[in-house]
């Protein structure tokens, strides 16, 4: 069976957002994800207590939902109504049909995929570009004495990544130009970036084709100022955090980039990336996602821990205050 949905804005004092509603006919109630009501601004006005008995007499057990006054319109604004909406921290989820077997474990190898927002428009190999960059950046380096460096970070780095089989040349494909920025005053000294926004003339760039997600810029406001309420602040990352989320291997092919065979510079080598790709405009809403995912799958004794932890993410950097050592450790 499939649930109709459509395309809405909710507001409250005139913060307002586009949310897909799902209309469910056999619900009793109405529900808004909890991440909804905290972007526009909902202030609970009380709670209840539920019960949620589902098909073949499975029930939840007893817990709180916070209600909130929300004005739910149309895309047009020649409709609107007030509704009373109690707070889910998950409305759906897939369904998913398998039956138990070895592959299972298989299944459970997560990897992420880049979401795909442009189905009409050719992406280009974009072969010619990252090459010519590739030559002039080297030219550059070696007139620099700095090619060796480059080559050795490059070395080193490629580890985490793979050459592109020759029987897997010819298929869709994409390159990414790349450089290297050099950063005394930093703990990465050294540093390769890919630019995800090259194009072609008349042709889309990858970062065009890769939906943005959630802007997490508007997290940072908020992280700050509860930064302040506590005594102690504790900051941290996760280091290396995007090289340990995986590519879907369908997507490593619109990542590729080249690099030389060996320091002569005279044969060119085609590599992919395996790993997330810093420089995609999706990244970082991804690598917010997987941790989130993490903390929410966490064991049910840390679950005040993972908390506090969620509401202190901006991306892979940890911003949180508290008010003892004790609480600290």
């Amino acid at each position: 069976m499939f649930l109709q949905t459509l395309l809405i804005n909710v507001d409250v004092n005139k913060r307002q957002k586009t949310v897909r509603a799902l209309i469910d006919t056999g619900s009793q109630r109405s529900y808004i994800l909890k991440e909804t009501a905290a972007d526009i601004g909902c202030r609970a006005i009380g709670s209840k207590f539920l019960t949620h008995a589902l098909l073949g007499g499975i029930t939840r057990r007893r817990e709180i939902d916070n209600r909130y006054e929300v004005n739910a319109g149309s895309l047009k604004g020649d409709f609107s109504r007030q509704l009373i909406l109690l707070e889910q921290s998950k409305i759906c989820g897939p369904v998913v049909s398998l039956q138990p077997g070895p592959w299972i474990e298989e299944l459970k190898q997560k990897n992420i995929h880049t979401s795909d927002i442009n189905d009409k428009e050719e992406l280009p190999s974009n072969r010619e570009v990252p090459e010519e960059r590739l030559l002039s950046t080297t030219k550059k380096f070696v007139l620099k004495d700095k090619f060796e460096t480059y080559n050795a970070v490059f070395e080193e780095w490629l580890e985490s990544r793979e050459e592109v089989p020759e029987d897997e040349e010819r298929v869709e494909n994409h390159h990414l130009p790349h450089r290297l920025v050099f950063k005394d005053n930093c703990t990465t000294a050294v540093r390769n970036v890919f630019d995800a926004s090259c194009k072609q003339k008349d042709f889309l760039s990858l970062n065009d084709c890769v939906a943005k997600g959630k802007n997490l810029i508007e997290l940072i406001p908020r992280l700050l100022l509860e930064f302040r309420q506590g005594k102690i602040g504790v900051i941290s990352d996760i280091r290396k955090a995007f090289l340990q989320i995986s590519v879907q291997i369908n997507d490593c092919d619109f990542l590729r980039f080249l690099w030389w065979k060996n320091s002569e510079q005279k044969e060119i080598r085609k590599f992919r990336h395996c790993r997330l790709v810093f420089e995609l405009k999706c990244s970082s809403f991804l690598l917010g996602a997987v941790i989130d995912s993490h903390l929410d799958e966490c064991e049910s004794s840390l679950k005040e821990v993972a908390t506090k932890l969620k509401n202190s993410f901006y991306v892979d950097n940890c911003v949180i205050s508290v008010n003892s050592n004790e609480e600290a450790e």
